[in-house]
């Protein structure tokens, strides 16, 4: 009964007069779509997405911790040559002496803590070398790569330069440089020679 009332309705003469929807005519390209068809597209672009923002941010952070290796060297290697050089700097002020305990407990009996009085080094705004290092490996850990403190500068590096050609390859690939790339020569680094899209295939 409710789907012929949305139809039209009856005259008092009991004759039948449809309603007419305006907006019919702009809504024929929806007919047929299923709303789950809808839902299902948009989890799709959205799932996308999510994903170039992960290869996007993957090579920004394996960039940034690139820069923080020597040659040779890989992330564990390079946390502990950066720990060894900040234990020698810094002497070992976490546990003073037993008769130093004794002694500023004594003077502060209302202190709970042994060190609250004294006055802490001023911690730099920015972070250093070992905390960005930890930072970058434990992003790319939350991204997938588990190996990561094993990973070398060199295998880094390789993922980094991989990824640009990968770049250059989607942007021929979506004609940015003509039909078949024909509006651009490419040539390796350190090379005099230019060619075609060979050299990165």
């Amino acid at each position: 009964m409710k789907a012929e009332m949305d139809e039209g309705k009856f005259a008092e003469d009991g004759t039948f007069h449809r309603t007419f929807d305006p907006h019919e005519a702009h809504d024929k390209w929806m007919e047929g779509i299923d709303d789950r068809e809808c839902v299902r597209h948009e989890q799709e672009r959205v799932r996308v997405r999510h994903e170039e923002d992960i290869a996007k941010s993957r090579d920004e952070v394996t960039k940034d911790l690139v820069c923080l290796l020597d040659k040779g060297e890989t992330v564990l290697e390079a946390l502990q040559r950066l720990g060894k050089g900040a234990r020698s700097k810094f002497p070992d002020v976490s546990r003073p002496p037993r008769k130093a305990r004794r002694t500023r407990a004594h003077d502060h009996p209302n202190s709970t803590s042994v060190d609250s009085d004294e006055p802490r080094d001023s911690i730099s705004s920015s972070p250093s070398p070992i905390e960005r290092i930890t930072a970058l490996s434990s992003t790319l850990m939350s991204l997938g790569n588990m190996d990561v403190y094993e990973e070398t500068y060199e295998s880094l590096l390789r993922f980094v330069r991989r990824s640009g050609i990968d770049q250059l390859i989607a942007w021929k690939t979506g004609k940015y440089f003509g039909e078949k790339g024909e509006h651009v020569q490419l040539r390796e680094h350190g090379q005099e020679n230019w060619g075609g899209w060979e050299l990165v295939s």
